[in-house]
């Protein structure tokens, strides 16, 4: 149907038409929940090269931050609670208030520790029937407004800045307060993002170096560089590796200058280590057969490209860089 036609349409045609599509869409949202929570269950975005669903929907379907948050939410709550799924075909609530709530369990049992009972869901889904999102926050703040403190959030301000906002307690601020006098004699008044540069860099050495991988001060400003001009595909050039999906491992090339002594046991050297992370890019080394690789930077694993059980070594050649999603996913395949 186009303009012309639309156009043409009685005042009541047009009522009755839109009141038809809202129903649709209603119905079509439903239908898109169940078939979200049939990709959850057969976890296929692991097999795509994602980490979550909510990575899938966002780079695979090309779905917004915000939009697909509101469809996992709404999957959650709808599992959960199957009257929530009666109450949004009928109209009684929305993705974004169904959102709303599934947010403040998961803030309610993280702030209690424990697990939202499935009648106390069904009362919240209850209590938010035929309200605005608006109303729906207010009533929410009323049962627990500890919950509705605000959201972290990441604003990117421009190619260099990056707005963050969080909610944080008092016993965090003194700490902040108390790294600020202690490097006070260097610089007298430094700003937040002083203060979180160098908290973090302590962090993340302290880390490392606990995790046998740490890199001094000239190395990393080494490695830093080379992966500023280098592509991820060139990183892995040295040391080609197979592990997409139904591809067979086969002897692995190894092209690379450093050589490392491997020991017979799953103890994989701090060197391998090392030199595995730099040609990873820090990041999962999973590719799917569609070409597809994980970006993932968290959980991060080192694997056995060949099983330790099945005869492979911890040399350089038999050792990738997994996040744990996929690394699991592995094992169990």
């Amino acid at each position: 149907m186009n303009s012309a036609n639309i156009k043409a349409m009685t005042d009541n045609q047009l009522i009755e038409r839109v009141e038809y599509l809202v129903r649709r869409e209603r119905e079509l949202v439903e239908c898109l929940i169940w078939h979200l929570q049939e990709i959850q269950d057969r976890k296929l975005y692991i097999q795509m090269g994602f980490t979550s669903l909510f990575e899938c929907l966002v780079k695979h379907f090309k779905y917004s931050e915000a939009v697909a948050y509101s469809r996992i939410s709404a999957l959650k709550i709808i599992s959960a609670v199957p009257e929530a799924a009666e109450a949004l075909n009928s109209g009684e609530v929305n993705l974004t208030t169904l959102s709303l709530t599934q947010s403040f369990i998961r803030k309610q049992e993280k702030e209690t520790g424990e697990k939202v009972s499935p009648e106390q869901k069904v009362q919240y889904v209850e209590s938010i029937k035929n309200k605005s999102t608006q109303e729906v926050k207010q009533i929410l703040a009323t049962i627990s407004p500890v919950s509705e403190l605000p959201l972290d959030k990441v604003q990117y301000l421009d190619q260099k800045h990056v707005q963050l906002q969080v909610t944080i307690d008092r016993t965090i601020l003194e700490k902040i307060e108390k790294l600020k006098s202690l490097i006070s004699h260097e610089n007298i008044d430094p700003s937040y993002c002083d203060l979180l540069n160098i908290a973090l860099d302590a962090a993340i050495e302290k880390v490392e170096k606990k995790k046998g991988i740490k890199i001094s001060s000239k190395e990393r400003r080494s490695l830093s560089k080379e992966n500023n001009h280098s592509q991820n595909e060139n990183l892995r050039k040295d040391v080609p590796i197979a592990i997409q999906i139904g591809a067979k491992t086969e002897t692995q090339a190894q092209t690379s200058t450093q050589s490392f002594s491997v020991k017979s046991s799953r103890y994989i050297l701090r060197d391998v280590k090392r030199f595995v992370l730099n040609r990873s890019n820090h990041q999962c080394e999973y590719i799917h057969s569609n070409g597809q690789r994980c970006t993932s930077k968290f959980q991060l694993q080192f694997d056995h490209i060949i099983a330790f059980s099945n005869g492979g070594t911890s040399a350089l050649n038999n050792i990738q860089n997994l996040c744990r999603v996929h690394n699991a996913n592995k094992g169990s395949r």
